[in-house]
This record gives structure tokens, C-alpha cells and sequence, in this order.
């Protein structure tokens, strides 16, 4: 039997006992104290005061008496020498009981680790008796105590033959507690142990883990066969891989090329290995990668090679990827290479750009550069709609825009993207991104240049600082409009400005009215109507007045009917019979619909039964059948029903299909055969079956 040093009993003595914690003991030994357990001077009758630890021995009395401050040294120097006979009455003394003012938990480890030296039957025998008044009763009732497992640990460490012996004849749940040592010494009998326990598959993981080390080969074919009989997990295949591949690159790999199960599995595991041979076998890796078809697997290795090639020299990096042939694993070398090599600075990002060429941005690259991880550069540039190279140059525009917003302008020109419109190019982002930055460091500036930029980057250009601006700048744009050339512009920016406003706050829209003109007036009148209509409708119907006709107006009367309604249907009705024909839209009679039925389903459908074709009955139809759908009780056939009477081709398709669609959801036999008796065209009928 092996025999247990002092400090080997002081790092056995882990939280076992109460479930939780760190290691004590740290680097120190006991005839050598840490400076936190040294005896203090002038503390009361201190047995151990002033003393030469490594030759002091206390009686048992003198530990016993021990205070709880001096109490833990005193036990360990009494414990290195104790035979079996004084350790047996140091537990009757203790009376077999955890307790935290006599006898605390870690005296007991100590305890414990050196009887298991000495005696382990008889350690673990005592380690039965213990009891602990801290632990929780549990449901259902423990197969063991904690104290067995730590004894069992322990012997596990000095004789893992009799601690498995032991362990054979104890609940299995402890064979969990000593297999990664049986795994050190003998990882094949380990794994046949595991087998007998099929329902904790982590005892077959430790001991391959562990014959990894030794024979990675045997341990990779072992893990297979395992995997394939669902009696591992996977990731212990990527465990076992990454070990071989670290030692034996090419046996490893050309193992794994040669396995046996799934294509998706099998690149797992080649990825894992590979990326794991980066940072001490580089020139591995491109070996291997010479012999890979073109896949995800190569763009994700490849990726992970180039920036690891950056990170350890940017220079030689650059001059690898600039000799790389022309594809997307040149962009992604470069993409690497330029983010090490700029160091943070746009302006070297600009530099580097104007060296390798800007068309390594191209819009046909879009694709490949979102795939490239954002990587380092995150720090500095912040996420991006755009990955790689792309978003590395509109980072950097927006940086330089910043101090220069004309020269990161006249840069954008070299992104993809085709003219300003707002498809989403990387042009277009450094265009906006750029105009944002540029407003809030000189507005006036931004707004004297405005009128001037090319009129596809001049809307959205005004769109973007509009959307983004608050309070005061707000403020100042609605006194500093910029004077375009064309009204569609103008109306367009005051638009914009009057929405942001009134989003800001909604009581300003009338003062905003009095300062815009046009559609945007028209928005803030409409807005004041409403935000007055929810507060005191008899004040915002006057309002009304003011907005003239056209879409605006329409909005307003539809949301003062449904205002209404919500509070009084008679209000609601008499209000839209005073109405003038002018003002009753098919938004309207819509409006009136869905009021009409909350109070009386059956007369509303009167109602627009006696309405004369087009859109006016449409709208209501339309309408009248959203309502029918709704509800604890939907009535499909009804609704279905009121949406045949649709005439208008605007309504129809999208209203019958909505209609048929939910119904199909609860009823589709119903659904269907209803569908087919329909008067629907058969065109409609094929396209509501096949679109649901």
C-alpha cells in the first residue's frame, strides 16, 4: 500500500463532506505554516505558541482543549504519527459527529485520509458512522454518505485495487468517484467497468480520455464503436481526436478521414482536430488542407488558419494572402491579415485597402465575407451588417468620418453596392453611417453639403440623420432646413422631420403644423386630431376642419368613428350620418362596420346588404367578415359567405384566401369541401389550397 504524505492528506481533503468548496491547502506543509494558520502571540495557554512545528507533538488532551483557531494544526501534527489505536479514540472522542464548535468537517477529512493510510477498512467503516447534523434530509434517502466517498477516494489514491474491490460492493454510484483513478492506472480495465453501468455514460468518457493519452488510436476506434451504439456522446470523439491529433497528426487524421457513420460527424471531427493542431502545427494544417475539396469544413479551417497566421505575424500574413489565388479564401486571408495589421487605426485600414485593391470588396464576395467571423476587429469597429472585408472598410469610413467626413465620402465610391439606393450594400451602409456621424460632429456643415450630394444618397442620407435625431436637434433641423433644389425633397425632409417630432412628443404636433407645409402639415394635423380625440373629442372634431381632403383626412374620420364607438355606438352612428359624402371613404364605411357590429351584427349586415356594388360595399364585406372571424366562436361560413360578394380584384384574392386559410387551420375537410362549392374562380380555389 502506498503511503499518504502530509500533504498529500492536505490536498485529499476537498469539500466532500459538505458538497461544496476549494481545496485548502494550497502549496504550504505543516512544519512550515501558511502565514494564515501560523500561531498567533499572546493568545491564552496557545499549546502551540512560539513552537517548531516540525517537532511538536501534541497529546491527545492538547487536542481535544485545542481552541478553533489553532484547532486544525494541531490535529494535522497530531495525525502524521498517530497510530491506528490513538485515531479510533479521537473519533469515540468526537463521538463519530461532525460538529462545527469540537469537531469540525476538515479535522474529519484529516482524520479520515490518514486512518485510510493506516487502516481502510477500518477508515471506511468509521466513515459510516459519521454523522453530519448540516445535511439535508433527502428524497429519497441516501445510498451513502458523503464521507464514504471521500474514505473511498482517498483509498482510491493508495490502493485503487482494494478501493475498487471496496467500491464493487458499494452502491455504484461511488464506482463514479474513483474510475478516473482506476482509468490512470489501467484504462482497459476501466472501460470494462463502464460497460457494466451503460446508464452513466461519463465513466466510459473519463477512461477513454484517460487511454487517450496512451493509445489514442485504440482509444479513438473504442470511442466509435461506442458512439455508434448511442453508448457515448460525441463530444468525447472530439476529445479523443484532438489528443491523437496533437501527438500524431497524420495517424489521427487519416483515422478520422476513415470513419465510419455520417459525413456531418466525420467533418466534426477533422474540424476539432484540425483546429487543434493550429497553434503548435500550423504547417500540418496546410498540408492537410492542400487535399481538401472545396467545402464549408476547408472555408471554416482555412478561416481559422488565416487568423491565427494574422495574429502571430500580420506582416508575413499579408504577404501570404496577397500571393493567394484570386476567391473567397484570399478575401478571407486578407480580411484577417488587414484586421491585424491596422492595429485599430482606420486610417491603416484605408492604407491597406489601397495596396490590395478595393475590388477584394466586391458585391459577388457579399456572401462569402457575412460567413467570416467579425473576429478581432469587433473591438474597434462594433458589429456590422457585413463581415470580412466589407465591414472592415465601413468601420473604418465611419471612424475617418469623424474628423473628414468629405474625404470618408469620396472613399464610399470604392464599396459594392450599386449607386446609394437602399439596398443594403456596404455603399450604402458607409453612406448613412457616414451622414450620421457627420451631422452630429457639424450639422450645419452636413446640411449645407446635403443639397448637393447625389439625389439616390440624398434621401436616404435624410432619412438616416432624421430617424436618429432627438430633442434639440430636432429643434434645430425644423429652424436650419437645408434648401433643396426639388419639392419632392422637401416635402420628403419635412415629412420625415414632423413624423420624428411628433414620435418624440405627441403634444407638439400642433405647433409642429404651424411650421411645415404640405403632406407633412397634413401628418401633424392628423396627429394632433387623434392625440385630442383620445383626451376630449368634442375638442378634436373642430379639428378635423383643418386637415384637407385626401388620404390624411380619410385616416382621421375612420379613427374618430372607431374613438367613438369605443364608447358609445350612438354617438359613433349619428356622427357619421352628418358626415358629408365627401368624407365618407370606404375606409369609412369600414370603420362604421366594425363599430355597428359590436352593437348589432345582424342589422350592420342589413345594412351593407342594401349598399349598392363597389368599393364601398367591398370595404364593408371585407370588413364585416374579419369581425365574423374573430372571437371565442368563429363563424367560417359566414365569413366565407361575405367575402364571395367581394367584387373588387384590389379586396378579393388576399381576403378569400385569409378567409379559407384560418378555416382550413380548424376544420380542413369543412374548409375544403366549402371551397369547392364555392363561386370562386378555379384559378383562386388552386392557389388557397396551395398557399396555405
Amino acid at each position: 500500500m502506498k503511503s499518504v504524505s502530509v500533504r498529500f492528506i492536505l490536498l485529499s481533503i476537498g469539500a466532500v463532506l459538505t458538497g461544496g468548496g476549494a481545496f485548502i491547502a494550497g502549496t504550504y506543509q505543516l512544519n512550515e505554516p501558511s502565514p494564515e494558520m501560523r500561531p498567533s502571540v499572546g493568545k491564552r495557554e496557545n499549546v502551540v505558541q512560539n513552537v517548531n512545528l516540525s517537532s511538536f507533538r501534541p497529546t491527545l488532551s492538547e487536542v481535544i482543549s485545542a481552541d478553533a483557531e489553532q484547532r486544525f494544526l494541531i490535529v494535522a501534527q497530531f495525525l502524521k504519527v498517530a497510530s491506528t489505536e490513538e485515531i479510533s479514540t479521537l473519533a469515540d472522542t468526537w463521538n463519530y459527529t461532525i460538529d462545527n464548535e469540537a469537531s469540525p468537517s476538515l479535522c474529519w477529512k484529516l482524520l479520515l485520509a490518514k486512518w485510510t493510510e493506516i487502516d481502510p477498512e477500518a477508515a471506511w467503516e468509521a466513515a459510516g458512522r459519521i454523522q453530519d447534523p448540516t445535511l439535508e434530509p433527502a428524497t429519497p434517502p441516501r445510498k451513502f454518505l458523503p464521507t464514504e466517498r471521500f474514505v473511498l477516494e482517498v483509498w482510491a489514491k493508495v490502493d485503487w485495487r482494494g478501493a475498487l474491490a471496496k467500491a464493487e460492493e458499494a452502491p455504484e454510484q461511488l464506482m463514479y468517484s474513483i474510475i478516473g483513478e482506476i482509468a490512470s492506472h489501467d484504462p482497459l480495465l476501466a472501460l470494462e467497468i463502464a460497460d457494466r453501468y451503460p446508464e452513466m455514460p461519463w465513466f466510459a468518457k473519463q477512461a477513454l480520455t484517460l487511454l487517450a493519452e496512451i493509445d489514442p488510436e485504440a482509444a479513438f476506434e473504442r470511442a466509435g464503436e461506442r458512439f455508434r451504439n448511442g453508448r457515448l456522446g460525441f463530444n468525447a470523439m472530439e476529445d479523443i481526436s484532438k489528443k491523437w491529433a496533437a501527438v500524431d497528426s497524420e495517424a489521427a487524421l487519416a483515422k478520422i478521414q476513415a470513419f465510419t457513420g455520417p459525413t456531418a460527424d466525420r467533418n466534426k471531427l477533422l474540424k476539432s482536430a484540425l483546429l487543434s493542431m493550429l497553434t503548435e502545427h500550423p504547417e500540418a494544417v496546410e498540408r492537410h488542407m492542400d487535399k481538401m475539396p472545396t467545402s464549408q469544413l476547408r472555408f471554416e479551417v482555412f478561416s481559422a488558419l488565416a487568423e491565427r497566421n494574422a495574429r502571430e505575424n500580420p506582416q508575413a500574413a499579408m504577404e501570404w494572402a496577397v500571393a493567394l489565388p484570386e476567391g473567397s479564401e484570399r478575401k478571407v486571408a486578407l480580411f484577417a491579415a488587414i484586421s491585424a495589421a491596422s492595429d485599430g487605426a482606420p486610417e491603416r485600414v484605408i492604407e491597406l485597402l489601397n495596396e490590395t485593391g478595393w475590388d477584394n470588396l466586391s458585391a459577388a464576395t457579399a456572401q462569402s465575407d457575412q460567413r467570416i467571423e467579425w473576429g478581432k476587429s469587433s473591438e474597434l469597429f462594433g458589429s456590422s451588417n457585413f463581415g470580412g472585408l466589407a465591414g472592415l472598410a465601413v468601420k473604418a469610413l465611419t471612424q475617418i468620418a469623424k474628423t473628414d467626413p468629405k474625404r470618408a465620402l469620396a472613399l464610399v465610391s470604392n464599396l459594392p453596392g450599386a449607386g446609394y439606393g437602399s439596398d443594403n450594400s456596404p455603399r450604402f451602409n458607409a453612406l448613412t453611417s457616414i451622414g450620421r456621424e457627420w451631422f452630429n460632429t457639424a450639422p450645419q456643415e452636413f446640411f449645407d453639403w446635403l443639397p448637393s450630394a447625389p439625389k439616390s444618397a440624398m434621401t436616404q442620407l435624410t432619412e438616416t440623420v432624421v430617424s436618429n435625431a432627438t430633442g434639440e436637434q430636432l429643434d434645430w433641423m425644423l429652424e436650419n432646413r437645408p434648401q433643396f433644389a426639388s419639392d419632392s425633397l422637401t416635402s420628403t425632409f419635412e415629412e420625415r422631420l414632423a413624423q420624428r417630432m411628433i414620435q418624440q412628443d405627441p403634444a407638439s404636433a400642433l405647433a409642429v403644423a404651424d411650421k411645415v407645409n404640405g403632406q407633412a402639415q397634413d401628418y401633424a394635423l392628423l396627429s394632433a386630431t387623434l392625440s385630442k380625440a383620445n383626451e376630449d373629442m368634442a375638442e378634436a372634431l373642430p379639428l378635423l376642419d383643418t386637415i384637407p381632403p385626401g388620404n390624411f383626412r380619410n385616416i382621421a374620420v375612420s379613427q374618430l368613428v372607431r374613438l367613438m364607438g369605443n364608447t358609445s355606438f350612438e354617438d359613433a352612428s349619428a356622427w357619421f350620418g352628418q358626415l358629408d359624402e365627401a368624407d365618407l371613404s370606404p375606409d369609412a364605411y369600414g370603420a362604421m362596420t366594425e363599430v355597428w357590429y359590436g352593437a348589432d351584427p345582424a342589422a350592420v349586415a342589413e345594412w351593407i346588404l342594401d349598399m349598392p356594388p363597389g368599393d364601398i360595399r367591398d370595404k364593408s364585406a371585407t370588413t364585416l367578415a374579419k369581425q365574423l372571424l374573430r372571437g371565442e366562436e368563429p363563424d367560417y361560413p359566414a365569413a366565407a359567405a361575405w367575402v364571395g360578394m367581394i367584387q373588387s380584384e384590389s379586396e378579393q384574392d388576399w381576403v378569400k384566401k385569409s378567409v379559407y386559410h384560418q378555416w382550413m387551420k380548424e376544420d380542413y375537410g369543412a374548409a375544403t369541401e366549402a371551397l369547392k362549392s364555392s363561386s370562386l374562380t378555379e384559378s383562386l380555389k388552386k392557389a388557397i389550397l396551395y398557399e396555405r
